[in-house]
């Protein structure tokens, strides 16, 4: 089985899906490993393998009520039939992923017909641990045909095994799908070693630390523009970039233009802070501010959006726990569910 093969032209989850099933096919150790990880989470008894395994991705489905779809991994195992729905951060479409199990409910009666014994059916929901506050998710874990796993868990599950490896290639497919996701579900690189500097320096249009940082937030934004806007005092990105009723930016802003320019009091010896700015303010960052990491500060200059109005504006209060997605995800949340509001 070539790797490359597997992923040519693939990206983000399905490159994912493609590579989890590379390396559950091809290592035992991993196969194990990943059926354990499934299993502690069954809803339905644990889940073995002895006579026999399959494993494909991207497998059409159609359901009278929900139309066709593609469930992005199927197992067939001893007992068991089981789907697969890898998300990172895009939404899920209707019905998804319950459309799929009327499918594999006709493949576990297949199967138990060919090979007797009851074969259970389910679906589990593979996504960051960011995404578990969301109210899709917990509609579906109340229900045991569709069990929700996070991605962080399998990569705490699979990590070790990149030390006991009988097999060398194996070893090192494991170890850059590992640092994938942990670059998907991190924030930046070394973040810990340089998040200080991004506020203690300050240089004409962005120092290139504020740049990189800039460019890791970016992916977190609803709607976020495509050019960095830069100035002598500012760089940051427009977002709601495709929604004519709201405007929003983030980026870095010189702590003397904050001060002097847009009139606040602030006590700190930062030469820069980060700050999000919007059009409109969302109800949580109006009623608690402080629980999503934020102070509030007046930005008085009408240049700031088309509309000439002044916007509502935050500094972010980032520290060395910050160097997760989930807790970006979190910060920003109130303004993804003010984008879903107004339609981006």
């Amino acid at each position: 089985m070539n790797l490359f093969a597997q992923i040519e032209g693939l990206r983000q989850e399905e490159m994912a899906t493609a590579l989890l099933r590379y390396l559950i096919v091809g290592s035992p150790e991993i196969r194990d490993a990943f059926f354990r990880f499934l299993s502690d989470h069954s809803r339905k008894g644990p889940l073995v393998f002895e006579s026999f395994f399959s494993c494909m991705t991207e497998f059409s489905t159609e359901d009278d009520d929900g139309g066709r779809g593609r469930v992005d991994m199927q197992l067939s195992m001893d007992g068991a039939v089981i789907g697969i729905e890898n998300k990172f951060y895009a939404a899920f479409q209707d019905n998804q992923p319950q459309k799929y199990l009327p499918r594999l409910k006709k493949i576990a009666q297949v199967q138990q017909e060919m090979f007797g014994g009851e074969v259970g059916c389910q679906i589990f929901t593979l996504v960051p641990r960011s995404r578990r506050h969301e109210a899709h998710l917990k509609e579906l874990a109340k229900e045991r045909d569709y069990p929700v796993v996070y991605w962080e868990d399998l990569v705490n599950r699979l990590s070790p095994l990149t030390d006991t490896l009988a097999d060398p290639d194996m070893t090192m497919v494991l170890k850059q799908f590992l640092g994938y996701l942990n670059g998907v579900f991190g924030f930046m690189p070394n973040y810990r070693q340089s998040f200080t500097h991004t506020r203690t320096d300050w240089e004409e249009k962005g120092t290139p630390l504020q740049k990189h940082f800039m460019h890791s937030l970016w992916r977190f934004l609803p709607g976020g523009g495509a050019r960095l806007s830069q100035g002598d005092d500012f760089m940051g990105y427009n977002f709601f970039h495709d929604n004519p009723e709201i405007d929003g930016w983030a980026g870095f802003i010189s702590t003397k233009r904050l001060i002097h320019q847009e009139g606040n009091r602030l006590a700190t010896d930062h030469r820069a802070e980060l700050v999000i700015s919007a059009s409109r303010a969302p109800e949580e960052y109006d009623r608690n501010p402080e629980e999503y990491g934020l102070t509030p500060i007046a930005l008085t200059s009408k240049w700031w959006f088309a509309s000439g109005r002044p916007p509502y504006g935050w500094i972010v209060n980032f520290d060395e726990n910050w160097d997760t997605a989930e807790q970006w995800h979190r910060c920003l949340a109130p303004l993804l569910r003010l984008a879903a509001s107004t339609g981006v």
